[in-house]
């Protein structure tokens, strides 16, 4: 993992004309929240599960003693994250109009998951495969 920066940057948002978002990195302890609270969901979800065995089967089956049975995917990546954290502490700013902010309530899961992503990438996550998002040439620093 890379060292962090908190430096806001402004990112376009590329399926969405004229949108931006500023964000900025997350610190250890909103990392270590973000993924604490997305453990937590994921547990209840399990609990709350009706078919629980099925749930173990799978989960054996995709992670067996010789690794995982497959790469993980930017979704796997994604999901190790509580998104609601992630935007509290990551998100400076945003062009969209108050109703339209990208929070979690109101857009699409196309770009929550850009801001997201985008965020956590600022964070030293790595994702698998594809290319940066917040390293593209529209991304332009500004400090705050």
């Amino acid at each position: 993992m890379a060292l962090v920066t908190t430096e806001v940057i402004r990112v376009d948002v590329p399926h969405e004309a004229e949108q931006w978002v500023e964000i900025r990195g997350l610190v250890y302890a909103e990392r270590r929240e973000a993924q604490r609270l997305a453990l937590v969901e994921a547990q209840r979800a399990v609990v709350e599960d009706k078919d629980l065995t099925l749930a173990i089967r799978d989960l054996r089956a995709e992670f067996s003693d010789d690794g995982p049975a497959r790469e993980p995917t930017v979704d796997d990546v994604l999901g190790m994250w509580h998104w609601p954290t992630v935007l509290t502490h990551g998100l400076a700013r945003w062009s969209y109009s108050g109703d339209e902010a990208p929070d979690g309530t109101r857009q699409d899961e196309r770009t929550l998951k850009f801001v997201v992503r985008s965020i956590l990438e600022r964070s030293g996550v790595e994702f698998p495969g594809e290319e940066t998002p917040t390293k593209n040439s529209s991304a332009r620093s500004t400090r705050r």
